[in-house]
């Protein structure tokens, strides 16, 4: 589904397909690259192309690429989809990625995005704030499922692509 990396031929398609307002192709381009390689994409443009690539790629920017993002493009960024398209994306990460991209934003700017959270998101950012910033509470990954000790790895399995997992997230570990 997605390409290995982003190679000289798809960064040329991308610049035709912004140049051009070419909207679906370069959502196409864009859905087949890795959140890291649009972002290495995203740092590449000058500041009219990125904006017009923003414009064009609107709410199909894959939220992850933001984690990905230089801080100055970051911020960038951040500043083009605006309050509403920021709020929208983070909920869609880790909520580690959320502290990390909300503890560079002003106070009153984090606080009303924090504000929009769903409430599950919202209890695990604010818990994670209430952290030294560096420390081990403020960086790491809030989510975490539990298990009774007594299922089996196939109930376990089971349970998380039924009830918990149908389109969410990926799970590494048990």
């Amino acid at each position: 589904k997605s390409l290995f990396g982003l190679t000289l031929e798809v960064e040329k398609e991308i610049i035709f397909s912004i140049e051009n307002n070419k909207k679906k192709r370069l959502i196409s381009l864009f859905q087949f690259l890795h959140p890291a390689d649009q972002a290495d994409m995203l740092e590449r443009l000058s500041s009219n192309m990125l904006d017009s690539c923003l414009q064009l790629l609107g709410k199909k920017l894959d939220p992850e690429t933001l984690v990905y993002l230089d801080d100055e493009v970051q911020e960038d960024v951040i500043e083009k989809i605006g309050t509403k398209g920021l709020a929208r994306a983070l909920p869609e990460l880790d909520t580690d990625d959320a502290v990390e991209i909300l503890e560079d934003l002003d106070e009153n700017k984090r606080n009303n995005l924090i504000k929009q959270l769903p409430k599950t998101d919202r209890i695990l950012v604010e818990e994670a704030f209430s952290f030294p910033e560096n420390s081990a509470g403020r960086l790491m990954q809030r989510e975490f499922l539990a298990f009774p000790e007594f299922w089996t790895v196939g109930q376990t399995i089971d349970h998380m692509r039924k009830d918990i997992y149908e389109d969410e997230k990926n799970f590494y570990s048990i």
